[in-house]
């Protein structure tokens, strides 16, 4: 696969998939779950701070409020 060949960083340009034209720091705030998927299914090398940066958007900041009783059920 060409692509594994593309190295993303903070600078970069999306130049192949459904977020093809858009920078890393849009996809990231549109679709950061895109970005763990091209490094977890070895699509591209993504550097570490971007790797980061998508996981740390990823995670909902209302997942704490939405699940907080978790493990106090009857």
């Amino acid at each position: 696969m060409v692509t594994k060949y593309i190295h993303i960083t903070m600078k970069s340009g999306m130049l192949f998939g459904k977020h093809k034209g858009k920078t890393v720091l849009e996809v990231l705030n549109e679709d950061p779950r895109y970005i763990l998927w091209l490094k977890n299914a070895n699509v591209c090398k993504v550097d570490t701070d971007v790797s980061i940066a998508a996981t740390n958007s990823s995670i909902s900041p209302d997942t704490e409020s939405i699940h907080s009783d978790w493990g106090l059920r009857d």
